[in-house]
């Protein structure tokens, strides 16, 4: 016995008479069973011939005392076979079943023991029927004998201890001296080949040397099949070693692509639409929690999922696209989202969060029609004045009359002043997205200045201009943006008064509430009408009949709000007038004159 690891193991000599006894003995034994089986088989079959045959000669001789209606007469017949050796029991019966005679008699009736068949076979005993039929072949009656089985066992169990001796015999005859052969022309050859196997596994070389000399032809195809194994052993071993080191290079590869700080990695069962892991910024991106593992359920909309999965399934990847994902119940992102099938039932889910960059697009979409918007119709406002005067100058020349010349002066003065204005919203609208420096302002002085500015559309004075700041102090903020805030909505609340009324008026108040600059203006003017209330901040919106203006202003104004991050509201009832009420944030807090306030 040889031991390898605590663990002993026949050597090859050993196994080799082992298999080779086991072989022959085998053989042997398939042999000597069939030649027992069909011994005993022969005999078998003899036995019961003999006493069927038997019994169907007692029947014939049955015939005519049973036609005479002498059954009795068949006595001495039935005596005769009831008289063998192995014939336990006969009965003469008629065909309803009643037993007429019985020898010996007392027994039970035999024909329970059969049932159509003429031999039955029980534990110990042979059950044997024939039928008694006339010279017309009527039948008569039947026959039963009963015939103990005890010889026939006896001889089988004498044929299986003279197979098993015969089986020993030729296994010690025949296996040994194969068995010695085998090992006189394989043994030493393959003993030396399972050391050099051995060793080659242990060293980890997994090379032999060539088979001894004088060996067999098959020995030293033995020899050249192992040779070759392991030759296909080691180009294994060292593709299997490149492929474990690029498997740590895409490892790591991998890992720096799944802890990617700009995009988000999934790992997804597909069969089962479960997440099966995920990277920190895919959990970032995705909101996701322990209990978010299904898939589908980040698609805020289900024939996107429906689309990205027939695609993937069938192409086994998905080129990046653009998706609405659900990250919170009641809360959306865009996402630009590709996969592609990683094993079975697998996919790698890249996604990266592109919510920032539809909106600047998006923006940018919105800047690029506000421009397209604002250049049409500057470029009407300012064709339509030029129009004007190119008429004036028309008219001028057909009729150069002196005494119309003071009348084409008052049109063409009236149709430059439109056209500057024009040209001047457009330059503060060009102006608002340039311009933001805060300083300090003095809101007082700002209002009085605004007010002498535009003191020309008060016609004959009417219009009761009051103004009133409700602290002493300047503010930090951008003057011109705050400017023209001032300036266009002084500017319509003029243009647009109710000389109707007894006593017109503007009425501009100026707070500071929470670090924010809180601005009024009210009048008693016409009012705007409900039906063009929701468009008056349109670029180059006029509604009402008395616009004169490129309807630039309240736009204008808008814009410079927005841009300062406040908001401008107004109320306004027609004949009754209209207040815009303007919130601004302050860069700080109001200049209070700390002295000042301390004296009070």
């Amino acid at each position: 016995m040889v031991a390898i690891k605590g663990k002993s193991y026949w050597t090859l000599d050993k196994r080799i008479t082992l298999y080779t006894l086991v072989a022959v003995g085998v053989s042997l034994l398939l042999g000597f069973y069939f030649m027992f089986h069909s011994s005993y088989q022969q005999h078998k079959r003899h036995f019961v011939s003999y006493h069927l045959n038997q019994l169907r000669m007692t029947a014939e001789y049955c015939i005519v005392p049973i036609e005479l209606r002498q059954p009795e007469a068949a006595g001495e017949f039935i005596e005769k076979i009831a008289a063998q050796k192995m014939v336990e029991c006969v009965q003469l019966v008629t065909p309803d079943g009643s037993v007429w005679l019985s020898y010996p008699a007392g027994n039970t009736f035999l024909g329970a023991a059969l049932t159509t068949d003429s031999v039955q076979w029980a534990e110990e005993h042979l059950y044997v029927k024939a039928d008694i039929r006339g010279m017309h072949a009527e039948l008569l009656g039947y026959l039963y004998a009963k015939v103990n089985t005890s010889e026939l066992r006896a001889f089988k169990q004498e044929q299986l201890w003279n197979s098993a001796l015969l089986f020993v015999g030729c296994l010690l005859l025949c296996g040994i001296p194969l068995s010695v052969f085998l090992r006189s022309r394989l043994i030493n050859p393959i003993i030396q080949l399972e050391h050099l196997l051995y060793e080659a596994v242990q060293n980890q070389t997994y090379y032999i040397s060539d088979a001894p000399p004088r060996s067999s032809k098959e020995v030293r195809w033995l020899y050249e099949r192992v040779a070759y194994i392991l030759a296909t052993i080691r180009l294994q071993l060292k593709e299997l070693h490149q492929k474990q080191i690029d498997l740590e290079q895409q490892e790591g590869l991998y890992k720096a692509l799944f802890d990617n700080e700009l995009i988000g990695v999934l790992l997804v069962d597909l069969s089962e639409n479960k997440i099966l892991q995920s990277s920190p910024k895919a959990q970032e991106i995705l909101n996701l929690k322990e209990n978010d593992r299904q898939f589908a359920s980040f698609f805020a909309q289900r024939t996107v999922y429906e689309t990205f999965m027939k695609e993937l399934t069938h192409k086994g990847r998905v080129t990046p696209q653009e998706a609405l994902l659900r990250v919170k119940q009641h809360k959306n992102l865009w996402g630009l989202i590709a996969a592609k099938k990683a094993g079975h039932n697998i996919a790698e889910v890249v996604v990266q969060d592109i919510s920032d960059m539809k909106h600047n697009m998006t923006e940018l979409q919105r800047l690029s029609d506000e421009l397209d918007n604002f250049v049409y119709h500057a470029s009407h406002e300012l064709r339509a004045p030029l129009r004007s005067i190119l008429g004036i100058v028309q008219l001028m020349e057909l009729n150069p009359s002196p005494a119309n010349v003071q009348e084409y002066v008052n049109h063409l003065r009236r149709s430059i002043e439109r056209l500057d204005e024009t040209i001047q919203l457009v330059i503060a609208v060009s102006e608002t997205k340039a311009h933001n420096k805060a300083e300090p302002v003095d809101l007082e002085d700002l209002i009085r200045y605004s007010v002498e500015h535009y003191n020309y559309l008060n016609q004959d004075g009417r219009i009761d201009i009051r103004y009133e700041v409700k602290f002493r102090s300047e503010v930090v903020i951008d003057k011109f943006s705050l400017s023209l805030i001032v300036n266009n909505l002084l500017s319509n609340a003029l243009k647009y008064a109710d000389y109707t009324k007894p006593y017109p008026m503007v009425y501009i108040i100026a707070d500071v509430q929470d670090n924010n600059l809180i601005l009024s203006i009210e009048d008693n003017g016409v009012g705007i009408p409900f039906e063009i209330q929701p468009h008056i901040f349109k670029m180059f919106y006029r509604g009402h009949e008395r616009s004169e203006g490129a309807g630039l202003g309240l736009y204008i104004v808008k814009k410079v709000v927005n841009r300062l991050g406040g908001r401008i509201l107004f109320v306004s009832e027609p004949a009754r007038g209209t207040t815009f009420y303007v919130r601004l944030p302050l860069t700080k807090a109001p200049l209070y004159d700390y002295e000042s306030a301390a004296a009070q």
